[in-house]
């Protein structure tokens, strides 16, 4: 959970997390999957705070922390909203097959970035169906590309970080 805390809005607890992740940089101590989500966030949390991951992540990569893959991505139909009058604009996922599987939603808000972040990942598919349907029922949320929805979020993360407003660890 420490590599999430660097997505704190306080830089405060940021530089502390990353202190303690460097701190704990060892292959005893930090698990690939840690190493992993500390890379991943990188880039989404400000500037002035990224040396100190940068220090941890050459610490663990030298003391031989190994990174662990990635799981396969699941088939996802990938829904966006249109941007309204305020400069919002929903973004939907939802897996396609199996009894149970992930539903999440991310509001993104045009000149704030990621406002917030929601995930489940073991939905039932039913309830997936009714969601996706009462957001259609509310607004018209086409399925859109991979590469439209990749831009879109990459765009509010830059959006957000440029005013320190960083996305919520769901997003992850």
């Amino acid at each position: 959970s420490v590599p999430l805390m660097l997505l704190d809005a306080n830089s405060e607890v940021r530089r502390a997390a990353a202190a303690a992740l460097e701190q704990i940089a060892a292959p005893d101590t930090l698990s690939p999957v840690s190493l992993r989500r500390t890379i991943a966030l990188r880039n989404w949390i400000p500037e002035a705070d990224r040396a100190a991951v940068d220090q941890m992540i050459r610490k663990a990569r030298a003391k031989g922390v190994e990174i662990a893959q990635w799981d396969k991505p699941a088939d996802l139909a990938l829904h966006a909203s249109p941007i309204d009058g305020s400069g919002a604009q929903s973004l939907l996922l939802a897996s396609r097959s199996g009894r149970m599987g992930l539903f999440c939603g991310i509001l993104a808000k045009h000149g704030f970035g990621v406002r917030d972040v929601w995930c489940n990942k073991d939905m039932p598919r039913r309830e997936i169906a009714s969601g996706l349907a009462e957001v259609q029922r509310a607004v018209a949320s086409p399925e859109v590309e991979r590469a439209y929805f990749d831009v879109a979020i990459q765009h509010h993360i830059a959006v957000g970080l440029a005013d320190d407003h960083l996305p919520g660890a769901a997003l992850l």
